[in-house]
């Protein structure tokens, strides 16, 4: 739709020319009229049309005039004179003003409509130039943004700065003779996860904030990275290191704050050294990755590379096996919260030196996925480590560009799944485990081999479970009652006479009838030969 404004100082003549146009089946509409030349350009300055209808006589601002005025701070609207005069003066003056056409009163609707269509035809060219001119900048941008992007990734990459590398760099705007360069990875966060906004919409929300931000003292320019993370090089002039690394830091704690305000989202970012040559960013970004990878319990919204983790020191590598067995043995019980704390105790673990081995620790964290997958899928339960999305994401990812922080959630509310499955395996299974138990014992009452782990294996679960299930099923420990139903048989045995003392010791897993005497004793309080004794 094209709008109109119409100044004509006679009513009837501007009641009829609205009408027209505003009750025609055309793309125009009158959206202002006015009824002298002050009102028109009012109306103009307010409304912003795209044409302006005007007579050349009007009383305080003929048409002339007003077209002269608006001319002077809009030369993009379309103007036509409405005239009763057939003077080419008038004509000639407008024309050089750039008025587009002429109607001389009085006009028939079809002259008017034909005016109005021509001026039509411009407009839309002008539209249509206007348009490309706009998406030629577009793919200039688009072009320039890639070709920045293309040379940093291969910077990042290790690639050699040689002197056409240096020539492409200047042409895509890149700083290459800066004093300091530095490499931050940021991530973005949303109540403490990992924001679920698109990749590309993330890009655009810290791109303008860089823009808005970095200027003067800092430079930056960015690159796409993964999923939910950004690529920033840093660079300034500053001939103090100290200083640079303090200006990143107050630069994206504003930006920190603009997107916590306005998109409800935060940035956590992971700096490395500085260097002095845009050749060496990639130990910069080598650095700011590790530096991502061991961050576990971090407040800060920037997290710098300490240099301490590159001293020699050397870590005897192994795993927390005692902290992993107590772990497993929480999820089999159902202890949610005992879990938990195993997990953060572990990662805690890694993190002393998960920034110099991370594919070992990537390593025995996957491994241990798959032991917890392992113990609840033998348990009979559903929950498979290859069918859990939330798991199958995580093991991808944790190689490349895991960290413990990341690993911490998954882990957390994955053994919170697997608990909370063992509490439905166990209270169908835990009778007839303790059943079992008690069968075996029954069994192997004069084994003196036997015991807790030898229940464990052939029951195919740990030593630990076992004597906690046992203990919570029946009030007494696996010990005490495997005691118990050893005196208590030698108790039946001693009431015979056939049987010898030594006889009922072996029977009942003694093969040292001294030892044997003693723990009745402690039973009965009361030595094997003196039970025998009072019986008589």
């Amino acid at each position: 739709m094209y709008r109109i404004v119409l100044a004509e100082d006679e009513a009837d003549v501007r009641s009829i020319i609205k009408r027209r146009i505003n009750e025609s089946e055309t793309d125009f509409y009158v959206v202002g009229e006015a009824e002298d030349g002050f009102q028109a350009l009012a109306l103009v300055e307010e409304l912003k049309p795209d044409i302006l209808l005007t007579d050349i006589c009007m009383p305080g601002l003929n048409g002339l005039e007003l077209i002269r005025r608006i001319m002077e701070t809009d030369s993009g609207i379309q103007t036509v004179i409405i005239s009763g005069h057939d003077e080419f003066s008038y004509a000639k003056e407008a024309m050089q003003m750039g008025v587009r056409d002429y109607l001389l009163k009085p006009f028939l609707p079809r002259e008017l409509f034909q005016v109005l269509e021509r001026i039509k035809a411009g407009l839309e060219k002008q539209r249509q130039m206007a348009q490309n001119i706009k998406e030629l900048n577009q793919d200039i941008e688009a072009s320039r943004r890639y070709a920045k992007e293309k040379l940093l990734k291969e910077l990042l990459e290790g690639k050699p700065c040689t002197d056409e590398v240096k020539e492409r760099g200047m042409r895509a705007g890149i700083n290459m003779n800066a004093s300091w360069y530095a490499v931050g990875i940021v991530r973005f966060r949303n109540g403490g996860k990992r924001a679920s906004v698109e990749h590309g919409v993330l890009e655009e929300l810290l791109r303008i904030s860089t823009e808005n931000y970095f200027s003067g003292e800092v430079q930056s320019a960015g690159v796409g990275y993964r999923n939910e993370e950004s690529v920033l090089l840093f660079c300034t002039q500053e001939k103090s290191e100290g200083q640079f690394a303090a200006n990143i830091e107050k630069v994206l704690e504003k930006i920190n704050d603009s997107m916590e305000k306005y998109y409800s989202i935060e940035i956590k970012c992971t700096l490395g050294r500085s260097c002095r040559y845009i050749g060496e960013i990639a130990q910069s970004f080598a650095e700011a990755e590790k530096a991502w990878k061991s961050v576990l319990n971090q407040n800060e919204i920037v997290i710098r590379y300490k240099e301490n983790e590159e001293k020699k020191e050397e870590y005897v590598l192994r795993r927390p096996e005692e902290l992993e067995k107590e772990l497993l043995l929480n999820i089999q019980m159902d202890k949610k919260n005992s879990a938990v704390e195993n997990i953060d105790s572990i990662l805690e673990y890694y993190a002393s030196f998960f920034a110099r081995y991370t594919e070992f620790v990537s390593v025995s964290l996957i491994t241990l996925v798959l032991q917890i997958s392992d113990i609840t899928t033998k348990a009979g339960g559903s929950l498979k480590a290859w069918e859990d999305e939330s798991i199958i994401d995580f093991l991808k990812k944790q190689f490349m560009f895991g960290s413990l922080s990341d690993a911490r959630a998954v882990l957390e509310e994955y053994v919170i799944k697997c608990s909370a499955q063992f509490a439905q395996i166990n209270e169908k299974q835990s009778d007839k485990l303790v059943g079992n138990i008690k069968l075996l014992i029954e069994q192997n009452l004069g084994n003196e081999e036997f015991g807790l782990e030898m229940v464990a294996s052939q029951l195919h679960f740990s030593a630990n479970y076992i004597r906690q299930i046992f203990k919570q099923k029946t009030g007494e420990s696996f010990t005490d009652y495997l005691f118990r139903q050893r005196m208590e048989l030698a108790e039946k045995m001693l009431d015979n006479p056939s049987y010898q003392i030594q006889e009922v010791a072996w029977k009942t897993g003694y093969s040292d009838q001294r030892y044997f005497s003693r723990c009745f004793k402690k039973y009965k309080n009361c030595t094997p030969t003196e039970y025998r004794m009072k019986r008589e």
